[in-house]
């Protein structure tokens, strides 16, 4: 349960809902059982995250081809991501 609270930031917040769970339920059974519905939870909403990210990525990749495939885009447009990586290299060494 240490990286759900590394990951909401929130470790009174999941301490409070576990020992509110402790209160509803008799048994460990019942709350183990609550817990591990939990991290299920969490886990399928990170995998989704990531899914929609990594569609993300592949859209600016897509996007940044058909820049650098296409006749009508400008000599600015097809190289700026190149002068700021140039710029920032500069600005790191100096």
């Amino acid at each position: 349960m240490t990286w759900l609270t590394q990951l909401f930031g929130a470790k009174d917040l999941v301490k409070e809902v576990f020992e509110g769970a402790d209160n509803l339920f008799t048994s460990k059974g019942e709350k183990k059982e609550l817990e591990n519905k939990f991290e299920q939870i969490i886990s399928d909403r990170l995998f989704k995250a990531e899914e929609i990210h990594a569609k993300d990525r592949a859209s600016a990749r897509e996007m940044n081809s058909s820049v650098q495939d296409s006749e009508n885009a400008s000599w600015l447009a097809k190289n700026t991501a190149y002068l700021i990586d140039i710029v920032l290299i500069g600005c790191i060494l100096s």
